[in-house]
């Protein structure tokens, strides 16, 4: 399960960093919702398709100066589809929304929502699936949701390698 909580806390960290986004960005008020639906609503997707491995999917909302670090869709899903996530997410649900300043690789201290969500991973040995807290950062851009790459994986995509 060790493998869980790492996979979980890179996407934790992927969110996470989704505060991140430019100066053009909206800030979002609370209970706000984009053209995407609610924060929390934003971000249960978003990480469901980053724990699934649907990167291409993930992409689309993946704020735009992140994709131009990256150097592009391909090199992203493919890079990410190396080390893929292993665990099935049997539930993920937002539970709790706040507003928070958060410091984001290339973008820096900005405004954000931080998305408290619980996912329950699948477990032959428990039933009710192993149950995982995190928050996760998200945030108006232009009326829309955006996420983030975790500092880390910014640093990485940006000296031309993976995150």
């Amino acid at each position: 399960m060790k493998s869980v909580r790492g996979k979980v806390l890179l996407v934790a960290v992927v969110c996470a960093l989704c505060a991140a986004l430019v100066a053009a960005a909206v800030p979002a008020r609370s209970g706000a919702a984009g053209p995407n639906g609610s924060a929390s609503a934003f971000a249960v997707r978003t990480v469901g398709l980053l724990i699934e491995n649907k990167y291409a999917a993930a992409w689309r909302t993946l704020h735009p100066s992140h994709q131009r670090a990256i150097g592009g869709r391909a090199k992203y899903v493919r890079c990410e589809s190396s080390a893929p996530i292993t665990e099935t997410a049997i539930s993920i649900e937002g539970v709790g929304v706040r507003d928070k300043m958060a410091s984001i690789a290339g973008l820096g201290r900005i405004r954000a929502k931080a998305v408290t969500l619980k996912v329950a991973f699948a477990d032959a040995a428990d039933p009710a699936g192993v149950p995982v807290t995190l928050t996760v950062h998200v945030l108006l851009v232009k009326g829309a949701w955006r996420w983030v790459l975790p500092n880390s994986s910014y640093a990485g995509y940006a000296r031309g390698g993976c995150g």
